[in-house]
């Protein structure tokens, strides 16, 4: 549907009930020049009380009606001036963006005219980007299972349903979500579509149910804190919150490890932050599980990973602590805390560059002047040379030669080349919305294929 903007028409009613009908008008500009239109929203403002209305039968300028609605009301004269806003608002190139002015002329349109799916159609795609997602959704949701221009209906439902701007609680999200994979899968099974869309809709149910495993995990771990609230106890630090789960321990929780752990969280909240300049502004949560309870919350890790950062929250195995490196693995997965933060949480973020960034602070650690090691350098010049360098598909489901140390290398350059301050902005980017490689290009002054180029010459570089 052609878009612009609405608000100009809605004075226009206001002020010049007469200019809505069909016509030819006239008006001299400052200038004395003498101008003609049969458009009156394209008459400029100051001009507006001037404007003299021919007699030419010039046509009315209006999009092209798919059906003619009727009204349901008596008010046949205020309908009838609804419908005729709604026809100049579709006027091609008339709008670029949301007008919350139009949401009303539509909410009206719909009084009058309940019974038309068009009217309904217009209504809940101008719903849509005016961020009333609610009303939309129930519009095309109605309208698709009428099966009204099924396929758009189904495209813009389900891009409603898996917006991050919906808002809601977490069940009501999981609900959605659980929506739009039943549709995609329903449109996979069912409709006749080409390679290319099913390939898309494809990938479209793989992020949805990665967002929902996340947010079912994220719910079963909290269930499984809730019920064990009464064998967990609790200490508040200066920027961390401890919970201790009374079956792990209990020398270990009040001995120098835990003591420890505090100290390098700081130490990794202030100097972390300071790079970032980003300081969360809640307590964060540090979870210490028995291995059994933390091997059933992340079933992927083996037994033997003491600590991991998911939910928001950073847990720790802590049954098989092993303080040698406390302070590496509390810096990388505090970074993921940051980097996840300044995203919005919205999983923009490529696991390259977040994992990437992560290595960066623990190995910063190790190499104290920040320099690219030697011995990792000559391991990543062995996969350019056998064609196993990939460092963008770590992480991305995608088997990848030693994924680390590849992401690492790839955040190391980026980092060197346009500085942490500009990958901050890149981040808070990508929070707001802004398509990773785009985004990338606008800081990078290059493609993704063209950094992993510039990658490679670099490792191989003297």
């Amino acid at each position: 549907m052609p878009l612009k903007q609405y608000s100009m028409a809605v004075l226009l009613i206001i002020l010049c009930p007469f200019l809505i009908s069909a016509g030819l008008y006239k008006w001299t500009d400052k200038d004395g020049q003498v101008h003609f239109s049969d458009d009156p929203t394209l008459i400029p403002f100051e001009y507006r009380g001037s404007v003299e209305k021919m007699d030419s039968e010039a046509p009315k300028v209006e999009a092209p009606k798919k059906e003619t609605p009727t009204t349901s009301v008596g008010n046949k004269d205020k309908c009838d001036k609804i419908l005729d806003l709604v026809y100049i608002a579709e006027h091609p190139k008339r709008v670029q963006g949301p007008d919350p002015q139009l949401v009303g002329i539509y909410e009206e349109a719909l009084k009058c005219f309940p019974e038309s799916n068009e009217i309904s159609f217009k209504a809940g795609f101008i719903f849509y980007i005016n961020g009333k997602y609610g009303p939309a959704a129930k519009l095309f949701r109605k309208l698709y299972r009428e099966g009204y221009r099924k396929q758009e209906s189904c495209n813009y439902l389900i891009d409603i349903l898996t917006t991050p701007k919906y808002e809601g609680s977490r069940d009501e999200v999981i609900e959605r979500l659980k929506e739009a994979e039943e549709m995609l899968d329903a449109a996979l099974k069912t409709e006749k579509i080409d390679p290319q869309t099913e390939k898309d809709m494809k990938a479209r149910i793989i992020y949805i149910r990665s967002q929902l495993s996340y947010l079912l995990m994220q719910r079963e771990k909290e269930a499984d804190i809730h019920e064990r609230k009464n064998i967990f106890e609790k200490r508040k630090g200066k920027h961390f919150v401890f919970h201790f789960d009374k079956l792990t321990d209990r020398a270990r929780s009040i001995s120098q490890i835990e003591s420890g752990i505090e100290d390098i969280l700081e130490e990794a909240y202030s100097k972390i932050g300071g790079k970032y300049n980003f300081y969360p502004k809640e307590p964060i949560n540090v979870i210490f599980y028995t291995s059994q309870v933390f091997l059933k919350h992340f079933p992927y890790l083996s037994k033997n990973v003491w600590g991991v950062y998911s939910s928001k929250d950073i847990s720790i195995n802590s049954d098989s602590l092993v303080p040698d490196n406390f302070r590496e693995v509390l810096f990388h997965e505090y970074t993921h805390l940051v980097v996840d933060s300044l995203t919005n949480f919205n999983n923009g973020c490529p696991g390259w560059l977040n994992e990437g960034l992560a290595e960066y602070e623990e190995r910063g650690l190790v190499n104290q002047d920040g320099s690219f090691p030697y011995p990792e350098r000559i391991a990543l010049r062995n996969y350019i040379k056998w064609g196993m360098f990939n460092p963008t598909n770590s992480f991305s489901g995608q088997r990848v030669a030693d994924p680390y140390l590849q992401s690492f290398s790839a955040a190391y350059f980026l980092i060197n080349k346009i500085g942490l301050n500009r990958i901050r902005n890149l981040l808070e980017d990508i929070g707001r919305g802004c398509p990773f490689e785009r985004c990338f290009s606008n800081y990078y002054k290059r493609t993704v294929e063209q950094f992993i180029k510039d990658l490679e010459d670099y490792i191989n570089s003297p």
